[in-house]
């Protein structure tokens, strides 16, 4: 049978560990800042793509009229 102190240490490594865990979740979860600044990168993207696809439509149109 196991003695005492060693279950101790053992439940008292695998506390560390699940801490060690629960840390690393909480590092990768992000910011409300950083949810704001990539949607925002995103939309602005998508917006410079919409006016690259828009100035190629009026050039074809133009070019064809």
């Amino acid at each position: 049978m196991p003695e005492l102190p060693d279950l101790a240490a053992t439940a008292v490594k695998g506390q560390e560990i699940v801490a060690k865990g629960v840390q690393v979740a909480i590092d990768l979860v992000p910011t409300p800042g950083d949810v704001v600044d990539q949607v925002t990168a995103t939309a602005n993207e998508l917006l410079a793509l919409g006016k690259d696809i828009q100035d190629k439509v009026i050039a074809a149109l133009t070019f064809n009229a």
